[in-house]
């Protein structure tokens, strides 16, 4: 071969690119999205012009990190096409688990040019904000890799005593802005149980005033294949009024009144794989189903009326990650148990309140997870996907500790407690 041809076959394979799809939580979105600048990937212009918000997304470009989170990058200098689609971590457990399975399909990717295809492997990687087993797919996944189970991708920085993940992942309570100006500020473990059981509650049950009997509060939360789910579900704890998973919830979202040409169906947005928009009148039953997004639980509750005529009061849960789309003044965390998640009684801005870490760090504030990052069983060990796997979640940590952004996430030696099950005690290391 001559030296020409050998240079040549060599810049073929020095510029071809590696196609990855990654699916998942939408909680970790904004971290991951932020992770792949950091790793030197670049946004699709076509795609979008902030990622921020948006489930689906397209990176490309060469790796040029070589360090991040104080980690070596193991994919320095190769081309990547990244495919990004987040509708929940048990969902992309059911796609890497069961990419063929009866009623699956793949998630809404989008290429450059912001076109939806499907990928016939479901997704290369799946970010969950609960273990593989604590999912509807918990067999599938533990018969995948012939018996082996899925693939998990830990961080440098994962404590043996936990469940394993790569970061921690707080969670929230969030009302509309009537529901904080008429006395909810604080909701309990038996009070979730029982919101998310009945779909309705009155609002006195909350605030304490009498009159307040006939006001209704509605259960606002996530289609039952996003994990945040199934953490909200977990939240009560044992003997703490756990609310039994098995069964339906009943659940409410903003909808429209009437048909149009805007919502022909009639979905509240954000339900039924319907995109979210603005517009919606009232409170509508949605059965066991929900929002396919944080975010649009978040902007839902941000969207409510404001008239007790027309169903203001609601509670959801979102990441605090995801709480950053809530619109400042128009809804707002809650505590839960007593203990609040930001560091301010009222007023919270989102994206410049701090968070309240430290609650979380100590033990006192109970509503967070692990993230977990796993694999398709195809993915072998050490394949340039796997070794991407590892960067990815490197950056991830480096955005976690990034001092220009409010911490949404924790790593894991930020804690001075553990969990040894999803929803499970806390244990003080």
């Amino acid at each position: 071969m001559s030296a020409t041809a050998l240079l040549m076959g060599l810049t073929a394979v020095s510029e071809a690119q590696t196609s990855i799809y990654i699916s998942g939580s939408t909680s970790f979105r904004t971290q991951i999205y932020a992770g792949l600048v950091d790793l030197g990937l670049t946004l699709s212009p076509a795609s979008s012009t902030s990622a921020a918000g948006n489930n689906s997304e397209f990176y490309s470009g060469t790796v040029t990190a070589t360090t991040l989170a104080g980690q070596s990058i193991l994919t320095h200098g190769e081309t990547f096409n990244i495919f990004l689609a987040f509708t929940g971590g048990a969902e992309a457990v059911n796609t890497l688990a069961n990419p063929q399975g009866p009623g699956n399909t793949s998630p809404p990717y989008t290429t450059s040019t912001g076109a939806v295809i499907s990928y016939t492997g479901g997704a290369d990687l799946g970010v969950s904000d609960t273990l593989a087993s604590s999912t509807p797919y918990a067999a599938a996944a533990a018969n995948a890799n012939g018996g082996a189970g899925l693939n998990e991708v830990f961080s440098f920085d994962v404590n043996p005593r936990g469940a394993g993940g790569f970061a921690v992942d707080p969670y929230t309570f969030v009302t509309t802005s009537y529901g904080l100006s008429h006395g909810i500020t604080n909701i309990t473990a038996p009070q979730v149980n029982q919101l998310l059981s009945e779909g309705t509650l009155p609002l006195s049950y909350f605030s304490y005033v009498n009159t307040d009997s006939n006001t209704p509060v509605f259960a606002v939360a996530r289609s039952n294949d996003a994990s945040v789910r199934i953490i909200g579900e977990l939240v009560g704890f044992s003997g703490n009024g756990a609310l039994n998973t098995s069964g339906p919830l009943k659940e409410y979202a903003l909808g429209y009144s009437t048909n149009n040409d805007s919502n022909p169906a009639n979905l509240p947005p954000g339900v039924g794989g319907k995109p979210f928009a603005t517009g919606g009148t009232n409170w509508v039953a949605v059965g066991n189903d929900g929002y396919t997004s944080g975010s649009y639980v978040s902007k839902s509750i941000s969207a409510s009326p404001t008239s007790p005529a027309t169903n203001a009061a609601a509670i959801g849960y979102v990441s605090w990650s995801d709480a950053q789309s809530l619109t400042s003044g128009k809804g707002g965390p809650i505590a839960f148990e007593g203990v609040n998640p930001t560091t301010v009684s009222s007023g919270w801005v989102p994206g410049t309140t701090v968070w309240n870490t430290n609650a979380v760090e100590n033990g006192a504030y109970q509503f967070w997870t692990y993230s977990h990052l796993y694999e398709n069983p195809n993915v072998a060990s050490g394949s340039t996907i796997d070794n991407f796997a590892n960067d990815l979640v490197n950056a991830v940590l480096q955005e976690i500790h990034n001092p220009a952004v409010v911490a949404t996430a924790l790593w894991e030696s930020d804690l001075q407690v553990h969990r040894g099950s999803d929803g499970g005690p806390i244990i003080h290391n």
